[in-house]
């Protein structure tokens, strides 16, 4: 059933085995922007950078960023869907959201800039309210909100699992303060997921067959 994921996690199957775990599988994202979406490339770049960084300790993330919503995505590549939609609920802040089906990670994945600037427009930061901040405070929580929105969603699809975790880039919720805050700890997927994660990208280096039952 980790067909999908090993069309993604592109390791070189001539690897040895004694070196799969000094290497990191390769994961292709494209962030595809709809039309009707306001936001400047600079801050779509420094999100997709936030990205990269977030899933580093793991993952190679190879992130191209389409403007005009082309839905042309590569065949061995995640999508993320930048929108003005918005799907509200009680297990999370909205700004974000991936469908499963069957138990199975569907695609694409969706970030929401409406619920990231509504959440913008209530944030404080340091005991103030962003929006009487500089703009460049408003711009780095979109970014950062945009990066950790995708990230989450991206852990879904690759652990398959829409579980959360009590802390880490899994948890249920990021507050605003969390978005703003830069520890490393709020980005690391706890030791169980991580865990996962390393088993199936070593065995997807070694191109060995992988037991999901």
């Amino acid at each position: 059933m980790l067909a999908a994921i090993g069309l993604m996690l592109a390791g070189a199957a001539a690897v040895p085995a004694a070196a799969a775990n000094s290497v990191r599988p390769t994961v292709q994202i494209e962030i595809d922007v709809e039309p009707d979406v306001a936001i400047e490339l600079s801050d779509l770049q420094a999100a997709a950078a936030d990205i990269r960084r977030i899933w580093a300790p793991v993952l190679d993330l190879g992130v191209t960023i389409h403007a005009g919503a082309s839905g042309l995505w590569g065949v061995n590549a995640i999508p993320v869907v930048i929108t003005n939609r918005t799907l509200d609920s009680r297990e999370t802040t909205g700004l974000g959201w991936i469908g499963f089906a069957d138990g199975e990670p569907q695609i694409p994945l969706t970030v929401s800039l409406t619920a990231i600037w509504r959440m913008a427009q209530k944030a404080t930061w340091n005991g103030m309210r962003l929006e009487r901040m500089p703009s460049m405070a408003s711009r780095r929580f979109v970014q950062r909100a945009l990066a950790r929105a995708a990230a989450h969603e991206i852990g879904h699809y690759l652990l398959r699992s829409q579980a959360h975790a009590r802390r880490g880039l899994m948890r249920p919720v990021f507050t605003a303060e969390q978005i703003m805050d830069a520890q490393p700890a709020l980005d690391r997927l706890d030791p169980a997921n991580m865990a996962k994660l390393r088993s199936i990208a070593a065995l997807l280096v070694r191109n060995e067959p992988i037991d999901d039952r």
